[in-house]
């Protein structure tokens, strides 16, 4: 008997999971089964149920040719993983079925996907767009091709849809043969038949899932940093829109959503309440490395909520986490001067610390976590800073956030099996990061050097 692609596939992810190293697996962050997992391609609210799409190699740890892994929850936290949703295996797909997005089309969930005819990395002259619909949002049927690159287009990739003013818009990012950057505006009457309407220059790096702010409301948000940001404050910089006289769309600059680098592909969603909901990858060039001979790699952030204020877009985690605390205990406030443990396992933890900084004199203070990960605050220079050291898998890094204005700092931190996320006072800004403490190296303590650091308030809450 022949197995299709994808059932071999979902065999032999099954059987890779039996085998799964645990040593770094998260407690609740959402990670593959078992295999690698790559961006995210796309976050949905459908039949009672997020639905989270994302780019999956479920033969190996080791990056290759991309499937569509999909996993389901109610509150953003507890995932189930879901049979795999879509593999290579056409004559259009061969080489990889790559970014997209899902959509609900009048109670059908369907993806529009890249299909890869060449394999991944090697040449992507061969690329179309593809459909794929399921009626129990589970099981996928591929309809085809339903979109060629428009002639002069080399790449044609990474493709954004909604539904506004009786019509579906798609938005494509495309490489002219002249190596021209180019979002890719079409019209759709239904998913499989397109107009190109019009086009404009492209921007680097748009929170996916935002479709509906180009068209609508004319911009796109911008999240990683490059050309355009302040050196000293870290922010983007204003930029005139970049208009497209076709349709009247346009690309404006925004204010940046996150800067952290373990921080990738960020997509969103809405929320049935109408919350803007957050999550990216963190997975980067260097993270994973111990994970890989346990048989998986790959993670998604803590989602988020997404909000607007005064210009600039805040984080927070998303409300629901709260429903993760299985146990709090309030922390001794007052003095602290040298070091205090708080835990002495840290596996899935939140804390909550408020500092007073006009009563504060030590030089630096903040949170230890074993002997690998420190956030230090440091007042004098106004600085925030997560410091990572693991030289087992060669890891050694710093990277801080300006402090925010004030008598008081407030920090969020969530600590899973091998991550760490500080979501700082209500500014939005967020420090995260891959961690990789050795066995009975988890102790958390709070410290201050060279003075004393003065604490309001602090929880500890037990995470399942």
């Amino acid at each position: 008997m022949i197995l299709s692609p994808l059932y071999a596939a979902q065999i032999a992810l099954t059987q890779q999971m039996i085998q799964r190293g645990n040593a770094f697996y998260p407690r609740y962050h959402l990670a593959p089964p078992a295999g690698r997992m790559g961006i995210p391609n796309s976050l949905i609210w459908f039949e009672d149920r997020y639905h989270l799409f994302y780019q999956h190699n479920p033969l190996s740890a080791e990056p290759g040719r991309m499937y569509w892994g999909h996993a389901t929850s109610t509150d953003l936290l507890r995932w189930f993983h879901e049979p795999l949703a879509l593999a290579p295996d056409t004559e259009a797909d061969g080489g990889g079925c790559a970014s997209g997005c899902a959509v609900n089309d009048n109670g059908k969930l369907s993806l529009i996907y890249t299909g890869q005819h060449t394999a991944q990395y090697e040449d992507t002259t061969g690329q179309s767009l593809c459909l794929a619909t399921s009626e129990d949002g589970v099981r996928f049927e591929k309809q085809g091709v339903i979109l060629s690159p428009p002639a002069g287009i080399s790449e044609f990739r990474d493709p954004e849809v909604c539904f506004h003013g009786d019509q579906w818009w798609m938005v494509v990012n495309g490489l002219s043969k002249e190596k021209t950057e180019q979002s890719l505006i079409y019209r759709g009457n239904s998913l499989s038949e397109w107009t190109l309407a019009g086009s404009t220059v492209s921007v680097r790096d748009p929170i996916k899932g935002y479709a509906d702010h180009f068209i609508e409301k004319q911009r796109l948000l911008l999240t990683a940093p490059g050309e355009g940001i302040d050196p000293v404050t870290q922010d983007r910089l204003k930029r005139p829109p970049i208009r497209s006289t076709e349709t009247l769309h346009s690309v404006q600059g925004m204010p940046s959503a996150a800067r952290e680098p373990n921080f990738s592909a960020p997509l969103s969603c809405l929320a049935p309440d109408g919350r803007r909901i957050l999550i990216a990858s963190m997975l980067s060039p260097g993270s994973g490395v111990p994970t890989v001979s346990q048989g998986w790699a790959g993670y998604m952030t803590l989602p988020r909520e997404l909000t607007e204020s005064g210009g600039k877009y805040l984080q927070q985690p998303v409300r629901e986490v709260i429903n993760l605390r299985r146990q709090t205990e309030s922390l001794p406030s007052g003095r602290l001067r040298e070091s205090r443990v708080i835990h002495d396992n840290a596996l899935a933890i939140e804390a909550e610390l408020c500092w007073d900084t006009g009563h504060t004199t030590a030089e630096i203070y903040g949170l230890q976590l074993g002997s690998g990960a420190r956030l230090l605050i440091d007042q004098q220079a106004g600085w925030l800073t997560l410091h990572r050291c693991y030289p087992d898998v060669d890891l050694d890094d710093q990277q801080r956030i300006r402090l925010p204005a004030g008598a008081r700092i407030s920090l969020r931190i969530f600590i899973d099996v091998s991550s760490l996320e500080v979501f700082v006072n209500d500014s939005g800004q967020v420090l995260s990061g891959r961690i990789y403490p050795r066995a009975n190296d988890r102790q958390l303590s709070l410290y201050a050097a060279q003075g004393e650091a003065s604490l309001l308030r602090g929880e500890l809450s037990e995470l399942s």
